[in-house]
């Protein structure tokens, strides 16, 4: 019954109408707000792991590790370092350092304090 369907004329022409209604600008900005936080957060696991088996960000293991991985949303290290770091790699390290960082103590405080 699908095959049917995706051969009617009016369904199809309906269906591009409905598309480009729900394309407005802001669903465009919400959809790449979503995917850049994908990226980032995907390329900062990954740079995190080698950080932690090698003590630095190695580029040439990250590429490798991400061809590894297949996965087309883990996006080149120059590329996470420009689009969401400004260039700074200083940044990008720090990032990378503090990106899901483990809980090394806990300390019970004798008073309140702001955090």
């Amino acid at each position: 019954m699908a095959k049917i369907q995706w051969k009617n004329e009016n369904l199809l022409k309906w269906r591009s109408e409905e598309t480009k209604r729900q394309w407005t600008e802001e669903f465009r900005k919400s959809r790449k707000n979503a995917y850049d936080k994908t990226y980032l957060n995907k390329a900062l696991m990954l740079m995190r792991k080698i950080y932690d088996q090698n003590k630095k960000i190695r580029e040439d293991i990250y590429n490798n590790e991400r061809m590894k991985l297949k996965d087309k949303s883990i996006i080149k290290l120059s590329t996470v370092c420009s689009r969401f770091f400004g260039g700074d790699k200083s940044r990008l390290e720090e990032a990378v350092i503090n990106f899901n960082h483990k809980i090394k103590s806990i300390e019970i405080l004798d008073q309140k304090m702001d955090v």
